[in-house]
């Protein structure tokens, strides 16, 4: 299929992209890229498992992420591969699992599991470096870096003030009602991390039902600051 982009960015690159939240250029990227590697993908960054904290209660009756490639499970076509790669169809993320896809990333692919009581912290030496996201994080960090500074949260500005960086993203949810009725809402995301050159801390906010018009920078993205700026002020 054809996707176009509705700000008409042309020829861009992956950082401009992604500061922009540019769904054409995702989009036809994933759907060329096909469903070996956007598994593999998804794998690395912690998308594609359910995460046990410390083994304490987690709902496993409907496990979010991707639905994995093999025996009885539906073929991938372009069209499908397009949505995932925005964060819409068949893709389906947990705040948990997109925190520890991020905290892989600010940590240039250390692959970092969650973990809450103090005596489950795991020793940095002993977490293993991926090579594929280590290749890659500079770049997807001064992307991250660029959606504050410049992009779709840069009117956000205790983002910048606290040196974070992160990503937004709106999901768009139809709303079916018992008397027919559908409505189109919005599910506003922001995920940051901060400081951006030395990450400790990092923070995500889903705010769902939202009218059409309201967008993740502009409502999760307040949160999130605030969050990760208590953070570093107790630190």
């Amino acid at each position: 299929g054809r996707y176009v982009c509705e700000h008409h960015d042309g020829r861009i690159a992956l950082v401009d992209a992604f500061s922009r939240s540019c769904n054409a250029f995702f989009a036809q990227h994933a759907a060329a890229a096909g469903t070996e590697a956007m598994v593999a993908a998804a794998t690395r960054l912690g998308l594609a498992e359910q995460h046990l904290v410390d083994d304490l209660g987690t709902d496993q009756a409907r496990a979010a992420g991707l639905p994995l490639s093999g025996p009885g499970t539906r073929r991938w076509y372009p069209q499908d591969l397009a949505f995932i790669g925005i964060g819409q169809g068949y893709a389906s993320a947990s705040p948990v699992q997109i925190a520890t896809a991020y905290a892989r990333v600010a940590n240039g692919g250390r692959m970092i599991r969650p973990w809450l009581l103090e005596h489950r912290r795991p020793e940095r030496a002993g977490i293993p470096l991926d090579p594929v996201l280590g290749r890659w994080s500079d770049v997807l960090r001064e992307g991250a870096r660029r959606v504050v500074t410049e992009g779709t949260a840069r009117n956000v500005p205790l983002l910048r003030e606290i040196g974070a960086a992160g990503k937004t993203g709106t999901a768009e949810v139809d709303r079916r009602f018992a008397d027919g009725r559908t409505v189109r809402t919005n599910n506003a995301w922001f995920v940051g991390y901060a400081p951006h050159d030395a990450p400790r801390y990092c923070a995500v906010v889903v705010i769902e039902g939202l009218p059409e018009g309201q967008y993740g920078g502009a409502v999760a993205g307040p949160p999130v600051a605030e969050l990760l700026a208590e953070a570093l002020r107790e630190q």
